[in-house]
């Protein structure tokens, strides 16, 4: 037999699990800037990734610093998909509506063939102050396939304030900076 004591610890366990709040899931949105900076005759396959990201990032809990550079995990809100898969897809697609003539296809691509140029990305921040700004920050280079050349190679920053503390603008934000990049990743391209 439990003990009363034992009993009201178990309740009160039931009780606060059963009152937790819902996970919400999020994943990042295709926006463009500036979309079709190209015409539409160039008919290149461009490869996204890989991309890689600090092991901080790389996790279902959203992370989000404080104004004293503590991480904060947030436990109810968290990635629909790992961030390494989500941010070139997008980027892939943020890319195709810029520059509609060319095939723009996230890391692994095999099961398209060969690639003409590859888009290498070194992400080392993408998180938020909530309430306060996002930030992103990577290294890039963009590689010729055939030779190996690397064609140009930049690191970006990126910061964006934030209105309030929600998650969904957090989000939003970081989907409108991938946007941003992706114009930036567009314009080099047209460069080479």
């Amino acid at each position: 037999m439990l003990k009363p004591s034992l009993l009201t610890l178990i309740i009160l366990l039931l009780i606060s699990c059963a009152s937790s709040a819902p996970t919400s899931y999020y994943e990042l949105a295709t926006v463009t800037i500036n979309p079709i900076s190209s015409p539409s005759s160039a008919h290149q396959v461009i490869g996204i990734g890989p991309t890689t990201l600090p092991g901080l990032l790389n996790r279902k809990a959203i992370v989000t610093r404080n104004a004293e550079h503590n991480i904060q995990l947030a436990t109810t809100h968290q990635w629909a998909e790992p961030l390494a898969e989500n941010i070139p897809r997008v980027i892939a697609r943020n890319l195709s509506l810029h520059q509609p003539g060319n095939l723009f296809h996230s890391y692994p691509w095999t099961a398209f063939g060969p690639v003409n140029r590859r888009i290498v990305l070194e992400i080392l921040q993408f998180d938020a102050q909530l309430g306060q700004l996002v930030i992103f920050e990577a290294i890039w280079s963009i590689k010729d396939e055939s030779t190996q050349q690397i064609l140009a190679q930049k690191r970006t920053r990126i910061e964006r304030p934030l209105k309030s503390d929600h998650y969904t603008e957090m989000v939003g934000t970081m989907s409108e900076i991938l946007g941003m990049f992706s114009e930036e990743l567009s314009d080099a391209l047209l460069k080479l």
